[in-house]
């Protein structure tokens, strides 16, 4: 069996509170947004979006061939992080450590921010030319990625160098 599970604090410490069970309370609110029509915008019993994206990857054809737990930190970049690795472990087939290490790539509507590697500048000039996007190079980690594997019957976890985490395999 695999899960996979995401909590936000959001923030050190969440929101400074804690329940007398010794449970920190969570700062989603700071997630909604002030904007009078935005998506995100406070309503009484509404919850703000997310963009945590707890995954569970199994094989189409055969259960117990692979099975994968995955997840990121770092709100709105967590998604595109979450693709990144699923690509590079599925599609390219590399190894969890060069999978989850490989420089990471988010955009939005208005800019890029790439993780510095040897390639980093073409790969901005690229971006900004094709699609007129600015590009920051950033020399810290945009996302952090933590990853389960079960092949066949060998079970094996990852996460970045840069995390303050860990993948626990029991």
């Amino acid at each position: 069996m695999l899960v996979s599970v995401t909590h936000s604090l959001n923030y050190w410490f969440g929101s400074m509170l804690m329940t007398p069970s010794g449970i920190l309370l969570n700062n989603e609110m700071d997630d909604f947004d002030v904007t009078p029509g935005d998506l995100n915008q406070e309503m009484a019993r509404k919850r703000p979006l997310s963009s945590m994206v707890p995954t569970v990857v199994i094989h189409s054809k055969r259960d117990c061939l692979q099975r994968m737990c995955i997840g990121g930190t770092n709100g709105t970049k967590i998604p595109a992080s979450i693709v990144q690795t699923l690509v590079n472990l599925l599609v390219k087939q590399d190894d969890l450590a060069t999978a989850i290490e490989a420089p990471k790539l988010f955009c939005n509507s208005n800019s890029c921010t790439l993780e510095n590697f040897s390639q980093a500048a073409e790969v901005a000039k690229a971006i900004t030319d094709k699609h007129k996007l600015p590009v920051t190079i950033v020399d810290e980690k945009i996302s952090t990625v933590g990853v389960i594997l079960k092949l066949n019957s060998t079970v094996d976890g990852y996460i970045e160098n840069s995390s303050y985490g860990k993948s626990i395999v029991y």
